[in-house]
């Protein structure tokens, strides 16, 4: 059980974390050599020096979120149940916990894709496109198998039936908890990252924490929610077994 909230803590914390940083870094301004921030960050230097956002204007920003949510439920409806099935929820949710650092690493490179504007316009393009795509496929694929997993694994791992209320309000909490603190730390971090101008500070530090999260997810196992018998049910089984 503890184990299972410490994966499920994780999960919730680099998900909403990011949901929080995505908004941000897709609305923030785009690298430009006339006005540099910080001043002495005139030129990109990838791989790890580089700073930016993709300056997109709230429609645009709405159709990247739209992109979400078109993958999300094309995923859930089609790929989920006969991969959930087939793998099962534990193998399932560990596999999908992999895909959540691959994210995390590659967002911070949409800001030195190719664009077919200058800055500071917003960032435009079939390149700049694909690739935002791309990088959500992946994600919302994590968080479409995740989170139900998540779910499933939490109400299995209760010891008895009789505590199963108190078990998802205490994981309700871990989950509140993180996502509280979370977004806090994370945009402090990513403002300081771009101080330092390298933006991809804060998404390769939700990284490290995802990849925390996964090992943290090879340790859950898929219980059966009824793990201590307490006395007087074995008769009661039994009486109606017999009946």
């Amino acid at each position: 059980m503890i184990l299972t909230f410490i994966s499920h803590g994780f999960l919730a914390a680099h998900i909403g974390t990011f949901n929080n940083l995505w908004y941000v870094f897709l609305s923030a301004a785009r690298f430009d050599p006339a006005h540099p921030i910080p001043a002495d960050h005139v030129s990109q230097q990838l791989p790890f020096r580089f700073n930016g956002g993709l300056g997109l204007p709230p429609p645009k920003i709405g159709l990247a979120l739209s992109i979400i949510g078109v993958i999300g439920i094309t995923l859930q409806m089609l790929l989920y149940p006969p991969l959930s099935a087939k793998l099962g929820t534990t193998r399932s949710f560990r596999l999908s916990l992999l895909l959540f650092p691959m994210t995390y690493l590659a967002v911070p490179y949409l800001a030195v894709m190719p664009s077919t504007t200058t800055p500071p316009n917003p960032a435009s393009g079939a390149v700049v496109w694909i690739a935002l795509a791309f990088i959500l496929m992946v994600y919302t694929a994590g968080r479409t198998f995740a989170l139900p997993g998540a779910a499933i694994l939490v109400n299995n791992c209760c010891p008895h039936p009789s505590v199963l209320g108190t078990l998802h309000g205490l994981a309700q909490s871990v989950s509140s908890g993180v996502r509280t603190i979370g977004p806090i730390v994370g945009g402090w971090v990513l403002g300081q990252g771009m101080r330092m101008g390298i933006v991809g500070i804060a998404f390769w530090a939700l990284a490290l924490l995802a990849s925390a999260g996964a090992v943290a997810g090879c340790f859950v196992r898929n219980g059966d929610g009824h793990e201590i018998i307490l006395e007087g049910e074995e008769v009661e089984e039994v009486e109606v077994h017999t009946k």
